[in-house]
């Protein structure tokens, strides 16, 4: 597993997914930050090769496919073959479960 998060320029008109400044990651070893064109290759080289952990994977898949849409078949076989796992859906579901039981009591 490795957990990844852009830092990118802001979110605004026309930029849902803007350009992405660099790319942090973590695989429970060792760390890295990565420029724009490493993030490329970094991700070329372990999408679908390693589970991929981010907190909001929407934004990281987003971001991924369009500034390196030579890495979009890659962002959707790993989506398709549960390569990508998203803290915020996970989140929101605890939250959701938890919230059910308190107003059980």
């Amino acid at each position: 597993m490795i957990a990844i998060d852009y830092e990118s320029y802001l979110i605004g008109d026309g930029a849902v997914f803007p350009k992405p400044v660099c790319l942090s990651w973590y695989d429970g070893k060792n760390t890295g930050l990565l420029n724009r064109e490493e993030s490329k290759e970094f991700l070329s080289e372990h999408l679908n090769n390693v589970e991929i952990i981010a907190h909001n994977a929407v934004f990281e898949c987003g971001v991924t496919i369009t500034h390196y849409p030579e890495l979009d078949e890659q962002v959707f076989d790993a989506l398709d073959n549960g390569m990508i796992y998203c803290t915020k859906v996970n989140e929101a579901l605890w939250n959701n479960q938890r919230e059910k039981q308190l107003n059980k009591l």
